[in-house]
């Protein structure tokens, strides 16, 4: 965020962070989302000609993903990555 290497340990064993080069800011109320599955995701990255550009008013967000149920391998709670914290700036116009 911002320039600022993020640690993800959670992106999928083997991709890597991005193969789409992008630079974007982020507006104030709206998210950029990025798969965990990063090389089989179609996140914000592939929608940047769309009307919204990707981004995602906080407005359409009804929940936080909190349990994983599939596959039965995986199954448990997910806690709020520590990138969270990484990435947290208060960006003022």
């Amino acid at each position: 965020m911002n320039g600022t290497l993020l640690q993800e340990p959670y992106v999928f064993p083997g991709d890597r962070a991005s193969d789409v080069n992008f630079r974007v800011t982020v507006p104030v109320g709206t998210l950029w989302v990025m798969g965990d599955h990063r090389s089989d995701s179609s996140d914000s990255r592939f929608h940047q000609q769309d009307p919204g550009k990707g981004f995602v008013p906080l407005s359409a967000v009804v929940g936080r993903a909190f349990i994983i149920v599939w596959p039965l391998d995986r199954l448990g709670t997910l806690d709020r990555p520590t990138t969270f914290d990484q990435a947290a700036v208060s960006v003022r116009p």
